[in-house]
């Protein structure tokens, strides 16, 4: 019997650390993911990570709709794509100040 391991939205992600809901990750595609299980998901365990659609997070710096945008992982802030540190993650779509 088959078991989805991934689709266009969700990615199964082995922990290499503890991680927790919420929190973003990079997965091994290099895509940006945000961690969906419930439980803090300890090393070795396997995690659900969201890697397509909209995503709420805390802005480190003001930014314009439209411009393109990075995550910060150790801050789990969103910055100006190409600031150190920080993995490309899309376009913003609400300016924030």
């Amino acid at each position: 019997m088959g078991a989805v391991v991934s689709d266009d939205n969700v990615v199964r992600y082995t922990a290499l650390g503890v991680l927790n809901c919420g929190q973003v990750v990079v997965v091994p595609d290099g895509r940006v993911g945000v961690v969906q299980n419930m439980k803090p998901v300890a090393i070795g365990e396997v995690a659900t990570c969201k890697v397509r659609g909209i995503m709420s997070l805390v802005a480190g710096a003001a930014l314009s709709a439209g411009a393109k945008v990075g995550v910060h992982l150790v801050d789990q802030e969103v910055v100006a794509a190409g600031t150190a540190g920080s993995i490309a993650a899309g376009t913003l779509l609400y300016s924030v100040a």
